[in-house]
């Protein structure tokens, strides 16, 4: 059964740091609890003395509670900066296999750590262990330890702490500490990533079977919120709050059985946690290959991470359009990709190499040199990543590994302009079909009961648990490519960056080839992402609902265009791109922008973009700070964005014909500072060394967005 749990705080001005007050659970069957007080070490004992075990209900039938929480990453820093990191230590999980070594030396007099000085064949350091009693070691596992093999002991609470942000909080009360009498453990999995918004809308969009009276304390509860419960008593607050609890668990229980309706996929209450896992549940039950059953080569290998980008954010126009943009973009872009991807299984295929051919295998990597400087256009056919890690699109570049399904979409308008060196292609020699052609039939589906919905009763049961189904399948469909393409934190169990890079390559190449046929037909694109191309001066047609086709937007009246990322109808009539700013935050601040610049001018005399937002420290940005404390509180956070970059030629920027407050920003010309193998590892290991120091932290977005 599912019991989600949520806590509310408070700021306190003389301990200087967020805390509790109060702790609540809400079971599927309607009952709930709070804990309230502001002692957090005493508030999550009380919990696991009421989750741990089995639950029995109201009717004699027992239950194995599965406790779950929205967006949990607020609630577990407040429960750590209640724990003196001095008084932490490592012990071993009960019942987990041993995957870390541990040292026990405390290292007081400044002694060397025999692990540190332990080397291989080659004299490399060997290191992996933790240390038992270092403070940034046990700060480490509580922040980031839920899946390790290890837990932070607090001693004189007894609680044992492993978290992780975006996945949950392990929890064990561990009274004799390395010993294991007198265990419990209780793991909370952070499902806030298997639904979109924040969670009131999720309760309009699920609809779960609420009472009048826990309808309006919820809505009591948000309206509260915005004035940080001014007035409110404790005991209203706890009310809220599990009244807020029982409508996540009923939503959760909604999630599996719809999953298992519509697609046919069982995934168990202790099983679900975000849109990850309800992927891999997914992808077991397809018997899709994991990593360890796909061909390796090495070459291949590393090529497929240097020809690996995400997808295309572009600006090829930058200001305020006078006339309506029309957009379309690519119905479910990744899926329809996915399903044609081949078997890679080891032994089923071999890599070829090819010179100046193009072969029409999907899978591949093409060295190639290229120069579209006289072709006119606003998007060159292939990206190419700096040293720094950022990317572009340079009109010229010299012996460049792309991915084989951009230079495939390429050919037809530039072949003249493409030199080709070699390709490297995987040929599947097995008849398998192709590991992820289930996700047309889901697609299928969800449009066929999109239309059967069409003829429902609008709120009926019927409609409703149509409704469920529906967005079951979407979240089917979108979370599978993020475990092809999973790299954080090492490899995932189905991480291949050949499939990942093909989707994206191709998604690329997609648009490009729509941006191209609009440019022959005299139109402008003045902005491309990731599946979606807007334009002006051209007529755009909608594909229909099939599969991979380009279907139409609704146009966008005054089209206000800062850099790639950021852009926004004035009348809030069309497509927004906030970049990881609240959509409130950035109108409000694009707006003010738009209203103090002449945008007649040329971009280069553009003032800086200046948003400004309400946004909570993370655990490891007040870590990095070096005061713990601050996680889980709240700042105010101002971010100046510059419009140009080095990702386009802004110097030879003109204006669009019939848009005064429009410029066009070609291309760059060549990027002289291409990134090398070793480049990407060491950007790669900065990426994570600001992510484990809270400069880089996508978990910021997350409780941006539904915690304030």
């Amino acid at each position: 059964m599912f019991v989600s749990v949520d806590s509310e705080t408070e700021w306190c001005e003389a301990e200087g740091r967020q805390r509790l007050t109060t702790l609540s659970y809400g079971r599927e069957d309607g009952t709930s609890e709070s804990f309230i007080g502001h002692d957090s070490r005493e508030a999550y004992r009380w919990l696991m003395e009421r989750l741990c075990g089995v639950y029995t209900d109201a009717e004699g039938k027992q239950w194995r509670p599965a406790p779950v929480a929205f967006h949990f990453n607020h609630d577990t820093a407040v429960l750590c900066n209640d724990i003196d990191p001095a008084d932490l230590m490592l012990i071993r999980k009960v019942q987990h296999k041993i995957e870390t070594s541990l040292c026990g030396a405390d290292h007081s007099a400044g002694s060397p750590c025999e692990y540190d000085t332990r080397q291989d064949e080659e004299g490399n350091p060997t290191s992996g262990a933790l240390h038992r009693y270092h403070p940034d070691d046990c700060q480490a596992v509580v922040t980031d330890g839920m899946l390790s093999d290890v837990v932070a002991w607090h001693r004189p609470s007894h609680l044992a702490i492993a978290g992780s942000a975006g996945q949950g909080l392990y929890l064990e009360y561990r009274p004799n500490g390395d010993r294991f009498e007198g265990w419990k453990r209780l793991v909370i999995r952070d499902t806030g990533r298997s639904f979109h918004g924040g969670l009131e809308s999720v309760i309009d969009r699920w609809n779960p079977d609420l009472s009048e009276a826990q309808r309006e304390r919820i809505a009591w509860g948000k309206r509260q919120r915005e004035v940080g419960f001014a007035g409110a008593t404790e005991a209203d607050i706890a009310a809220y709050s599990e009244a807020e609890c029982v409508a996540h668990a009923r939503v959760c229980r909604q999630l599996i059985d719809s999953i298992g309706t519509a697609a046919h996929v069982r995934i168990r209450p202790s099983q679900l946690a975000g849109s990850g896992s309800v992927a891999a549940a997914v992808l077991r039950h397809y018997g899709a290959p994991k990593r360890t059953d796909t061909h390796e080569d090495t070459e291949a290998d590393t090529l497929a991470r240097m020809t690996y980008y995400g997808g295309l954010i572009e600006a090829p126009v930058v200001g305020l359009l006078s006339e309506d943009v029309e957009g379309e973009d690519i119905n479910s872009a990744y899926p329809s990709k996915m399903i044609h991807i081949p078997c890679m299984r080891s032994g089923h295929g071999e890599w070829k190499t090819s010179r100046r051919d193009v072969p029409a295998d999907l899978i591949g990597h093409a060295l190639v040199t290229w120069d579209v400087s006289r072709s006119g256009t606003s998007t060159p056919p292939f990206t190419v990543r700096r040293r720094s890690g950022a990317v572009c699109q340079p009109l010229v570049g010299r012996r460049i590994w792309v991915a084989l399904a951009e230079l495939q979409a390429a050919m037809p308008r530039f072949a003249s302009s493409i030199v080709v060196h070699k390709v490297l292609s995987w040929v599947p020699t097995c008849e398998c079909e192709p590991p992820l052609a289930f996700l047309a039939d889901l697609y299928d589906e969800r449009l066929a009961i999109k239309e059967s919905m069409a003829g429902m009763e609008p709120g009926s049961s019927e409609w409703w648990e149509a409704s469920c189904k529906e967005q079951a399948i979407k979240l089917i469909i979108n979370s599978i490519y993020g475990k092809l393409a999973q790299t954080r934190y090492g490899l995932g169990p189905y991480t291949n960056l050949h499939f990942a890079g093909y989707v994206t390559g191709s998604t690329r190449g997609q648009v490009r080839v729509k941006t191209w046929e609009h440019e022959s037909a005299g139109g402008t694109v003045v902005y491309q992402h990731t599946d979606s191309v807007l334009s002006v001066g051209t007529t755009v047609e909608d594909g229909g609902k099939k599969l991979g086709a380009w279907g139409k937007e609704k146009s966008s009246q005054g089209f206000l265009i800062i850099q790639p990322g950021l852009a926004m109808s004035l009348f809030c009539n069309g497509k927004v791109a906030s970049r990881g700013v609240r959509v409130r935050d950035f109108t409000l601040a694009a707006w003010n922008w738009y209203q103090k610049t002449d945008l007649t001018q040329h971009p280069d005399t553009w003032p800086l973009l200046t948003s400004v937002q309400q946004v909570m420290i993370t655990r490891r940005q007040a870590i990095a700070r070096g005061k713990p404390l601050l996680a889980g509180s709240f700042e105010t956070k101002t971010t100046d964005s510059r419009v140009t970059s080095n990702k386009r030629d802004y110097s030879s920027a003109y204006p669009v014909p019939g848009n005064p407050m429009a410029w066009a920003v070609p291309p760059a010309a060549y990027v002289w500072d291409q990134a090398t193998e070793d480049d990407l590892k060491e950007f790669r290991s900065l990426l994570d060394k600001r992510r484990r120091s809270g400069e880089f932290d996508e978990e910021l977005a997350v409780d941006v967005c539904h915690k304030i």
